[in-house]
């Protein structure tokens, strides 16, 4: 089959190899500054990369909130809108959090696909408790560990954290959440009553992709606090007020494929071959 990848980060790149690997024509578009096999054609405008194409592959997120292509591997950039116009009209588009591009044209969204978001999950949860030990003066054994969401990265994040000794509390909003949160031997709370008790963590993790810490919250929250932000944008927190704060905060989206992009390579490329058989029945 004829792919085209246009931009992503260093998991696209890999995936150009695994599909070029498995004998399919690959071409990339803005991933200037990786290093392709020489049998990928790396492509410098979005229409030589796209025309005769079966599938095109985007990234996740797809778009940032200004709608700008994600192109971390490129120095230029792109509207989304654009690459879309470029995408002849037979080609299946994938691509992740699809809701980020603009309506017009149909797209598979791989990240809805239940074994993809619980294998990426399952290595940006590795990736977080890596961040904490790099970035944190502390311990993660006896550490006071705050998870705000219950969600799938919230409940493997949780997960591993207990299981290192850690004193882990997850903030939901649903009261049959926090039953079963302290069931799995975890501290439970509320976003509501929340800010009353913000002072008392070593870490924060934020897992939510919507404001849970307005500046009242922040304002609650030691300085001395590791505050993370793994959710996609818009994220649970504005970084600018923690910053002025003076929270040490740390901004790490996209964790799966800076922490493992030979892993979340191999999800996407199945995640696409499973589109791809889908589409065809």
């Amino acid at each position: 089959m004829r792919f085209a990848v246009c931009g992503g980060d260093e998991s696209a790149v890999r995936l150009c190899r695994m599909l070029a690997g498995d004998g399919h024509q690959v071409r990339a578009f803005a991933l200037d500054e990786a290093r392709l096999p020489p049998e990928v054609l790396n492509v410098c405008c979005p229409e030589g990369a796209l025309k005769d194409a079966e599938v095109a592959v985007l990234p996740s997120p797809a778009a940032g909130p200004e709608g700008r292509l994600n192109t971390p591997l490129c120095r230029r950039e792109y509207f989304a809108a654009d690459i879309l116009k470029a995408v002849p009209r037979e080609t299946l588009i994938c691509a992740g959090e699809a809701q980020s591009l603009p309506e017009g044209r149909y797209v598979e969204d791989y990240t809805l696909r239940a074994e993809y978001a619980a294998g990426r999950a399952a290595i940006a949860a590795e990736g977080a408790v890596e961040l904490a030990l790099r970035a944190g003066d502390t311990t993660v054994l006896g550490s006071r560990v705050l998870v705000l969401g219950w969600g799938r990265l919230g409940k493997l994040l949780a997960a591993r954290l207990r299981d290192m000794g850690a004193n882990v509390t997850v903030a939901s909003r649903r009261p049959g959440d926090r039953a079963l949160i302290r069931a799995l031997g975890c501290r439970s709370a509320d976003f509501l009553t929340l800010p009353r008790e913000l002072g008392g963590y070593e870490m924060i993790f934020n897992t939510v992709p919507a404001l849970v810490l307005d500046t009242v919250a922040l304002t609650a929250i030691s300085s001395k606090t590791l505050l993370a932000e793994l959710a996609s944008p818009p994220g649970g927190f504005d970084s600018r007020i923690a910053d002025e704060l003076g929270i040490h905060t740390v901004t790490a989206g996209g964790l799966a494929g800076k922490c493992a992009p030979e892993t979340a390579a191999e999800l996407l490329r199945d995640a696409v071959y499973g589109i791809v058989e889908e589409w065809r029945v």
